[in-house]
């Protein structure tokens, strides 16, 4: 949710053990480019972000555990996370960011 995201490539082929690389940095540092490049080689990207974002979106798995937590003000009319509310929120408290890793820190892994 903030500037700073990250991409997980599992490296894996017949002359590696598999392998976990994370790719983080800020908006703009090439993270998108590195996991393109690392996609032309066979590798296997998991996006984070991406995991996050179909989490939060309407109908997302996390979205119970968010309303138990936060309420519905942090819902968008179209049914998802209001992401820039709930940015504002978390960054204002750092206990309300821990409670929104906890719900989707688990099923981002998973």
């Amino acid at each position: 949710m903030g500037q700073h995201s990250a991409l997980v490539c599992c490296l894996d082929g017949p002359f590696l053990a598999k392998r976990i690389v994370v790719l983080t940095g800020g908006i703009g540092s090439g993270k998108s480019l590195a996991a393109d490049l690392f996609t032309q080689h066979g590798v296997t990207i998991v996006d984070a972000d991406q995991i996050s974002r179909a989490l939060t979106a309407p109908g997302g798995a996390a979205l119970p555990d968010i309303i138990n937590t936060f309420g519905t003000a942090y819902i968008a009319g179209d049914g998802g996370l209001d992401r820039a509310k709930m940015r504002d929120l978390v960054f204002q408290a750092p206990d309300k960011r821990q409670q929104l890793e906890a719900i989707l820190h688990p099923r981002i892994r998973n």
